[in-house]
């Protein structure tokens, strides 16, 4: 009985962990645009497996919208660019009418649709790894 427990247990916390990674969550909302992220791990055919934190865009209007918006990052806990407002930490994006856009592991590096976390790989091996431990969306502007 014991056993039988263990293994629902296990299958749940399972359960959970996946269902987690396929989860979009509502990070800005504005003038008809929705910004989602989520969380995943990328298993790399090339290179060490990696989290990655993917974006997809949802324009729910009739106009094609330009959006922009500012992407503060903290690695192993320090802000790299929360006092820096310079082009290069901006984002742009053009999505057509009721287009959604979105990133995946397949088109990371092409689609500037996400954000590496971390190496996470049994390979990888750094005794000072850098991090992804927080990130902000800042000054989301929206125009037709």
């Amino acid at each position: 009985m014991k056993k039988i427990l263990f293994f629902i247990f296990l299958s749940l916390v399972f359960f959970v962990n996946a269902q987690s990674q396929d989860e979009w969550v509502l990070a800005k909302q504005k003038k008809g645009i929705s910004i989602y992220t989520k969380e995943i791990f990328c298993d790399a055919n090339k290179g060490f497996n990696r989290d990655l934190v993917l974006f997809k865009m949802v324009n729910s209007t009739n106009a094609e919208l330009q959006i922009s918006f500012k992407l503060n990052r903290w690695i192993n806990g320090i802000c790299l660019n929360c006092n820096l407002n310079y082009e290069e930490y901006y984002r742009t994006y053009s999505i057509l009418p009721n287009q959604t856009i979105e990133g995946s592991c397949l088109n990371f590096r092409q689609s500037n649709l996400s954000l590496f976390v971390k190496f996470n790989d049994v390979n990888y091996n750094n005794t000072n790894p850098k991090v992804l431990t927080k990130y902000t969306i800042e000054n989301l502007t929206v125009v037709d």
